[in-house]
This record gives C-alpha cells, structure tokens and sequence, in this order.
C-alpha cells in the first residue's frame, strides 16, 4: 500500500497474497489535522465500481481511521485505490462528475469556430478553455486546456504536431458548428456538448465532465450507437475473439506482452500499439468515429446501459495529457477509416522488409 497525497493506492506485487484474500479491518492514518475536514472517502474497483467508506477523526490524536461502513473487512482483491478529501476543496475521485463544470459564458457555435471557458465551485478543478472547430473535412475539433497558465503549475503534456495533426485544418466554409453541436447546461442535468451527426441530426456523443490536474486527466462522455450493435469498435491494439467492445475496463499503454487475451478487466491486457479512436453504428444506421489525441497511459471504463441499449458510458481517465478530440462522420465504416487516416493520422506506409528485424 501507498500513501500518495490524499489516495492510498496498492501495489500488486502479490496478487495471490493472504492479505489480498482477507483486507484490511481499518486503515488508520497519523499526523492528519490536514485531514479533519474529510468528508468523503470511497473504495475504488478494478472495473470502476464504487463503495464510499466511513471516516473517523480523532481530534485528541490526531488521525483519521477509514473504516466499511458497516462492520466488514477492506476488500484489498480486485481494489484499485481508497480516494479522499474535502468535495468542496478536491478533485473527488469517488465522484467522477463531482467537478460540475459549466460554461462560464455559452460558446457561439453559429460559426466554424469557437472558444470558452469552463468553471467548477471546486477550489482544485482549475478553469479549463475550450476550443471548437469545425473543419472542411467534415471533422468536429473539440480540445480543453488550462484557461491560465502560472509558473507553478506544469504545463500539460500536448501530442507535437509533427506526430500527430488534422493534415488539413482549413475551417469549414459552407457549414457551421451548430450543424454539428448542441450546447447545454450542466446545472439543469444536461451535457455540456451533444454532438449529432451532420446527416440526420442523430444524437452520437454527449459529454458530461471533465478532470485536469498535473497526473490526473479524466474525460466523461456517453455514446448513443445502434440498439442491434454488439458494441464500439477500437480501442487496440488487442487480442480478442470479438471485434466488438461492451462492457468492461480497457487500457492503453505500449506493453511488450505476447498476445494477451483481452478480457475487459483491469490490469489490462494491451500489447504495442495505442491507438485511442474508436467508431461505431448509429442510431440512424450511419456511423460515427471519435480520436482522442491522447499519449498518456490511459484506461478506458465501457458501460453499456441494460435499460436503453443505444447508450454507453465512455469514460477515459489518463495520468497526464489534455483533451484533444476529433469527431468524424460517414455512411459505412470505411468512410469513417479512409477520414481518418486521410485526415488525422495519416496514411500507413510501405516499409523495407529489412526493417522488420526478426518480426
């Protein structure tokens, strides 16, 4: 176990180990009059999975004492990390939604371009600027950053250019944003963004909050596919019998692991390549494709809702990095790769056998 900050993370070095298999009956921290003002504190789950947990301060010895909320050991088996802080003051891992951004003042999205600024009552969740595009690819442009940066703060870390760039980012000259965007507000229960498609007006993508600290980037989104679809497509590199994605805990980060089958749980099971994009069907038979410019190490949280087959959770939390994504749009899957390729990310090269060494 590691104290880091206010998250007690655990190490897996003995994941068949007898403390693994039996918990913890409290967790006891000393020297914490910092920590008086705690009002939260959860269990976290390798799949995402929740369980807040009770607090105790003790003013006369100064320590906080984390305990089940009813009588029961810690489970330390399949747990990811304990989270806690002060929710008016932390960024609140318990609560992913926790920050409540909303528009400072409402984007103008009657133009190709846009920007804003996004606020949170929480004292950590810095201001974040927003910046829209649409380009004449067709290709919706939606990236946030840090609206200040100060000296004391580390930049957050941006994909150069020269690796990864819209090869074409002329603005659109015959549609506008609004042909693509809805803008909501956040205090009402609506998302900040809903991205439709420019075909039919279908609903493709919603986005609900975000996180952004130095080793912390959390993307919170929902994705509207078709009911008969088996899922999203993406998200490799990855051995699986199904090229679908439902339900389940996806990871992203260069492992030199021999074909590990992937099985939707953490730690996950990814081998060389990263590749944060992923398409899917819509609702109007269409199909959609989102690329998150992403390089840090990252794990994806799918959620497909049992009540309403045509939405799914999407939820991305990184150790570092900004938001930079990309929404694309075509009739069939093709379309939706060849706009890719051809305007993000390039097209894939013919290499000399002789540079693939012993592969």
């Amino acid at each position: 176990m590691n104290l880091q900050d206010k998250a007690i993370l655990k190490l897996d070095n003995n994941p068949g180990g007898q403390a693994q298999k039996n918990g913890l009956d409290k967790i006891v921290i000393f020297d914490a009059k910092d920590l008086e003002p705690t009002d939260f504190v959860c269990w976290r789950g390798n799949d995402g999975s929740i369980v807040n947990l009770k607090k105790t301060y003790d003013s006369d010895k100064e320590t906080l004492t984390i305990q089940m909320q009813n009588p029961g050991i810690i489970p330390l088996k399949n747990m990811q990390g304990i989270y806690f802080g002060t929710a008016a003051k932390d960024l609140n891992l318990c609560d992913l939604g926790s920050a409540k951004y909303n528009w400072q003042a409402t984007p103008d999205v009657s133009k190709n371009t846009a920007e804003a600024v996004l606020t949170s009552p929480v004292e950590k969740a810095r201001d974040l600027k927003v910046t829209l595009k649409l380009l004449a690819s067709g290709i919706v442009s939606l990236k946030w950053t840090y609206n200040t940066q100060t000296n004391d703060v580390k930049v957050p870390f941006e994909v150069p250019l020269e690796i990864v760039a819209p090869k074409n980012d002329k603005l659109s000259e015959t549609q506008t944003l609004a042909d693509y965007l809805i803008v909501g507000d956040s205090s009402k229960g609506e998302p900040l963004l809903t991205v439709k498609s420019p075909k039919n007006s279908a609903v493709v993508y919603k986005l609900f909050g975000a996180m952004l600290d130095e080793y912390l980037n959390v993307i919170s989104g929902q994705v509207v596919i078709n009911q008969k679809a088996d899922g999203i497509l993406g998200l490799a590199e990855r051995v699986s019998s199904n090229l679908f994605l439902s339900t389940g805990v996806y990871s992203l980060w260069t492992l030199d692991t021999a074909n590990p089958e992937e099985h939707g749980t953490l730690p996950g099971a990814n081998l060389y390549g990263v590749h944060p994009f992923y398409m899917a069907r819509a609702t109007d038979e269409t199909w959609f494709g989102v690329y998150t410019n992403l390089a840090a190490a990252q794990d994806w949280y799918l959620k497909r809702h049992t009540d309403d087959k045509t939405l799914m959770d999407v939820q991305t939390i990184a150790v570092g990095g900004l938001a930079d994504m990309y929404f694309m749009f075509g009739d069939a899957p093709n379309d939706v790769t060849k706009s890719y390729h051809q305007n993000i990310v390039g097209l894939p090269v013919l290499v000399p056998q002789w540079l693939y060494g012993w592969n």
